[in-house]
């Protein structure tokens, strides 16, 4: 079904016993009250796209994002623009865009474009593809038809068995990249902790009569904790 709702343009929504129907069918009829645009394209200038994911591009539909996959060449400031039909009016959207020349800390990203790419590659079926599903599935560490995995206890076994890691690089980054990500929530915790932490009273004396008691200082309430979300997204 996704794949013949692919083929003509449509949409498709997969809903499981614990989902809510009601709000399900209401999103989908959202989606298709409003206009989609046809006949997505994406250009860029500044720096050169290639390899993008998927290569036919969906329908964009209100309230379904399209995310598109892809490599680039050059780095820097650069005009992405994104066009196609509405209702048979021409569409077009440019957004000025930063591109670094250098970025290995989002290792994940380069997995998930693998990824579409063998998926694609797959529904080829065609044997001359076969090489290249078997480099991106051993180099990003992808389950395949033609690929298979075995994990030994530390590289003296692999160098043992002359076994060839080559996503070892790959495995080294996102490890890496792991421990970035928890360094910054641990740094987040700590945080979250001294704001929402108990704040010690302060009391002052009020020497008008004798015998008077202190009385606590009753000024301005603690400022409210701050949650603070991070946001990653995939050129």
């Amino acid at each position: 079904m996704s794949q013949l709702t692919k083929e003509a343009g449509g949409l498709a929504a997969f809903i499981s016993r614990g989902d809510d129907f009601e709000r399900q069918a209401r999103a989908f009829r959202r989606k298709l009250m409003r206009p989609a645009v046809s006949n997505l394209q994406m250009n860029a200038t500044g720096v050169e796209l290639y390899d993008t994911e998927p290569r036919e591009r969906p329908n964009l539909f209100h309230g379904s994002p399209v995310r598109i996959f892809g490599r680039y060449r050059g780095g820097g400031s650069a005009a992405v623009t994104v066009s196609g039909d509405v209702r048979g009016k021409a569409f077009s959207m440019t957004q000025q865009l930063a591109f670094p020349r250098n970025d290995a800390g989002n290792s994940e990203i380069e997995r998930m474009w693998a990824w579409h790419r063998v998926q694609r590659l797959l529904q080829q079926d065609n044997s001359s593809l076969r090489d290249e599903i078997v480099r991106l599935g051993e180099l990003y560490s992808i389950v395949t038809p033609h690929t298979s995995f075995l994990v030994l206890e530390n590289n003296a076994e692999y160098q043992r068995w002359q076994i060839d890691r080559r996503n070892a690089l790959q495995i080294d980054r996102d490890r890496a990249r792991q421990k970035e990500l928890d360094d910054q929530l641990a740094k987040l915790r700590a945080q979250a902790f001294v704001s929402n932490a108990p704040q010690q009273q302060k009391y002052k004396s009020t020497p008008t009569k004798p015998k008077q008691k202190f009385k606590p200082h009753t000024g301005a309430t603690p400022e409210p904790s701050t949650i603070i979300l991070t946001l990653m997204g995939a050129g």
